[in-house]
Parts: structure tokens; sequence; C-alpha cells
């Protein structure tokens, strides 16, 4: 097995956060047309932009999409983060 495939694999068997994408799909999901939660819908176009972004954070950390969590989004980050 590759080790990216097993470094990917330990990040989310061993996290003790939430994968960045899991609450991406969920927040969207919450946002979509006719939500209960009387949140405003985001539109087809940014919530692609959405999940472009999250792609590109994992690509500065290098590391697969499904392996970034959470708290590895720190405010230092977000600020040298160029996407």
């Amino acid at each position: 097995m590759p080790s990216g495939i097993r470094e990917s694999f330990a990040a989310v068997s061993m996290a003790s956060s939430v994968c960045l994408t899991s609450t991406l799909t969920k927040d969207l999901s919450d946002r979509a047309e006719g939500n209960p939660f009387g949140y405003k819908t985001i539109s087809r176009t940014s919530a692609i932009d959405l999940r472009t972004v999250v792609k590109y954070l994992a690509v500065h950390l290098g590391k697969d999409v499904d392996a970034v969590f959470l708290n590895e989004v720190t405010p230092e980050m977000v600020q040298t983060f160029p996407g």
C-alpha cells in the first residue's frame, strides 16, 4: 500500500477532530433549498467554490482531501493560504 494512502488512513482512523469534507457536506445540506432550519440557501456555484477551496487547502497542506480536519485550520494558516 502506498505511504500516502497509509498516512491518510492513519489520520482518519486516529482523528480527534471532524473531517473538513464531512463538515462541509453537512453544512451544504443544512443550507439546501427548503431546509428546515430557515438558513439562507447557498447557490450551486458557491457550493462548488467551497468544495474547490477545500481541495486547494488539502493540496496546500500536502494531504488527501479527506485527511484534513477542523483542528488543523488555524488563523495563521488562513492568513498564509494562497487560495
